[in-house]
């Protein structure tokens, strides 16, 4: 009886102590100033990896509550109770400040909510961490909400790194928005990563070096110590201010990416980055508008980078504005065909349907979604799939379950404030992968080499910083190709599903470097430069593959220095610029055997493309008028016969639709624009008949004088 009388007494007073401090409260002039509430998760690779266990009745409440738990797709799960959480303030290097300022620990389902004192301010040198019995996860507070796990605490890890190794840098000049860019950055690198299969530390480890070998991330982390960079503001057509754009600061050169950060909710920006030359897009990937996508110029911006201003960073803030104007949304979701699972980190290309052009490229979530809000227009997308997932590149077609080339690619005509579904389940595929290596420097990687393949699917992507490249394509019956830096990998058979191919490219070879502008001495961007080897007499040769002009109008391309090359430059994208062949000739054979031909190394200086006209149209059956999808459109001059390919000049290629275009110097007579394609003759176009029992269609003694010349052919 004394106990419950003790126990009776004991509640009393509590509850006495409680209405006092309650009508304390109540009082406005004597209010305890409100703390401030953290609340998150944390997440390990088995759910607790080198964190406190919980024991008896805890372990029992823990298993219990959490059994039902399902592991994210990132392979990690909830660490359970017990695990402590602490807020510490951190200096520019990482290390601690000071003391805890704050403590609490996770309950069973691995949530915590800790109680920050009054008036704390969430910012990005303060981190949240949650210490275990061996290893410590930390996360930066740049919000109320903090959650802490392997991909929080990498990029924790990169962020100060970062802003250690910068001159005067400093932890507070880290805006929430770049915390959420490397966080974003790190999960989508994941993808590259068995992360089932590690611990926790060799996770950490992992996706750090990942990190650091790729182009695009170690850029974007590096630059966050720069003291320059661009700030402005996104508004819509009607002046509204948009928020959450993802804008990205992208090399003029190179086209890599140098930096992102979001729009704030009043949709202004500030990213930083190092002097130099730079272009810059506003993407909208969100579903909460279909305002669309665009790159700055100061006429109110493309939809194409090549048509991107430069944009000139020196040694302050510079402020560029964008105006976002109504657009469409195409968006999805990639899965695995075997089995449905959702595909992270796969590549969303986003295409130019006319041209082939890239426009934009975007990275599919955890959940396999991807959306791009792009201005009215056609376009078509491809799943480049770089990761280690074992499934293959695919061009979104719903009519065929995905389409294994450009040339039966779906056309995805947008209109302004259409949604667009468009859903991609990848084939099991087999992979090609390899390193292209620099003898003539000490067997040195090459970084950032553009590495194309051709044949039953094909794309091109860049080398990582250890000259690394892979990519997994589809096993449809066929043969491969792969180009890279002046050489060539052929017949590579890829009919096995999840064959693994390695090429390595490591010969000795030299470089060819110009700039192209057009008539007004603009720089000309996206003209495909193609190499022949043009030393023998009898025709034009052999094919050495190709490469595009860059924003900057630069060319950058490799033969063997003992070869001797005709080049072609040749105009696909419906501007007023003329295709041409290096010293303004209209055929190859006036180069074949001639001294002006090109010996690498050799720099071709300026060369001026001349003004041009579009020659544009469809290409159709004539038993069905149905499109007829991967024609040849073929260009001649100094005769109409084949002649072994003397009087070739340039081509073009037909989309699924039948459409093409190609733009030809003005005022210039072309002697005859012939059209074959499989399955019509014998692919050539000879003579002044149709070849044998073949089919083609020409169109003789042409020349364009309008800006745009609509030529439909039949077949």
């Amino acid at each position: 009886m004394k106990n419950k009388g003790c126990i009776g007494m004991v509640i009393a007073l509590v509850l006495l102590i409680a209405v006092v401090v309650s009508g304390c409260n109540s009082n406005g002039n004597n209010a305890t100033p409100a703390k401030v509430s953290l609340a998150g998760s944390v997440s390990a690779p088995g759910g607790g990896i080198a964190f406190h266990q919980p024991s008896g009745i805890k372990a029992f409440f823990a298993r219990f509550f959490a059994a039902d738990a399902i592991a994210a797709s990132s392979g990690i799960s909830s660490v359970g109770s017990g695990v402590t959480i602490n807020l510490i303030e951190i200096d520019n290097t990482g290390a601690q400040v000071g003391d805890v300022i704050a403590t609490t620990t996770t309950d069973a389902s691995g949530n915590y909510l800790l109680e920050a004192p009054a008036g704390f301010i969430p910012a990005s040198n303060y981190v949240i961490q949650a210490v275990g019995s061996i290893s410590t996860l930390q996360s930066i507070v740049s919000g109320t909400t903090v959650n802490v796990d392997p991909y929080t605490h990498t990029t924790a890890l990169l962020v100060t790194g970062s802003i250690a190794a910068g001159a005067g840098a400093t932890m507070t000049q880290v805006t929430a928005a770049d915390v959420a860019a490397v966080l974003q950055t790190t999960v989508d690198i994941s993808a590259n990563i068995p992360v089932a299969s590690l611990t926790l530390s060799q996770l950490v480890a992992a996706l750090q070096t990942e990190v650091q070998n790729s182009e695009d991330a170690s850029a974007i982390i590096a630059s966050l110590a720069s003291p320059v960079g661009i700030d402005g503001i996104v508004v819509d057509s009607n002046g509204a201010p948009v928020a959450n754009i993802e804008i990205r600061v992208r090399t003029l050169a190179e086209s890599v990416n140098q930096a992102i950060t979001r729009t704030d909710a009043a949709g202004t920006y500030t990213v930083r980055v190092p002097a130099g030359e730079y272009q810059l897009v506003a993407v909208n990937d969100t579903t909460t508008s279909t305002v669309a996508s665009v790159w700055w110029t100061s006429g109110g911006g493309t939809t194409s980078q090549y048509n991107a201003e430069k944009v000139t960073v020196a040694d302050a803030m510079i402020t560029k504005d964008f105006t976002l104007v109504p657009g469409g949304r195409i968006s999805g979701t990639v899965t695995a065909e075997a089995d449905g699972s959702a595909l992270n980190g796969v590549s969303i290309v986003l295409r130019d349907f006319m041209s082939g052009i890239g426009l934009m490229v975007m990275k599919t979530r955890g959940n396999g979604n991807y959306s791009f809000n792009v201005a009215p227009g056609t376009y078509y997308i491809v799943a480049r799939n770089e990761t280690i997932q074992p499934y293959a590149t695919e061009y979104f077609s719903s009519a065929n379950n995905g389409a294994p080339n450009r040339f039966t690619a779906q056309k995805l005509a947008i209109a302004a404030n259409a949604i667009v579904t468009a859903d991609m389940s990848l084939l099991a595929g087999s992979k090609i992968e390899g390193t292209v290596i620099d003898p003539l420097n000490g067997d040195v990687p090459v970084p950032g080499f553009v590495v194309r393949f051709s044949g039953p699917s094909g794309e091109a992507l860049r080398t990582s910083l250890d000259g690394s490249y892979r990519i997994w394509l589809r096993p449809d019956a066929g043969l491969y190709t792969v180009w890279a830096r002046g050489q060539c990998a052929k017949g590579i058979n890829l009919s096995s599903v999840g064959t693994s191919t390695t090429i390595t490219f490591n010969a000795p070879v030299e470089k060819i470097t110009g700039k192209l502008v057009d008539s007004n001495g603009d720089p000309t961007g996206e003209v495909n430069i193609s190499l022949w080897d043009a030393s023998g007499t009898a025709s034009t040769g052999t094919y050495l593959g190709n490469e595009l002009s860059k924003g900057d109008g630069s060319i950058e391309i490799y033969t063997n220095p003992s070869t001797t090359v005709a080049i072609a430059f040749t105009v696909a994208n419906g501007k007023p610029v003329g295709s041409s062949i290096y010293l303004n000739k209209t055929r190859f054979y006036d180069l074949i055997g001639s001294t002006s031909l090109i010996r690498a190394p050799i720099s071709l200086g300026t060369v001026t493309l001349p003004l041009g006209g579009v020659l544009t149209g469809i290409v159709s059956r004539s038993s069905d008028s149905m499109p007829v999808a991967g024609a040849r459109i073929l260009v001649r001059n100094g005769g109409k016969d084949y002649n072994g390919g003397y009087n070739a000049f340039v081509s073009a290629s037909t989309n699924v639709d039948g459409s093409y275009t190609v733009s030809l110097p003005r005022d210039v007579p072309f002697a005859r624009i012939c059209v074959v394609a499989a399955g019509f003759g014998d692919n050539k176009c000879t003579g002044l008949t149709p070849p044998g029992d073949g089919t083609w269609t020409a169109l003789d003694d042409i020349t364009l004088i309008d800006p745009i010349t609509i030529q439909d052919f039949t077949l």
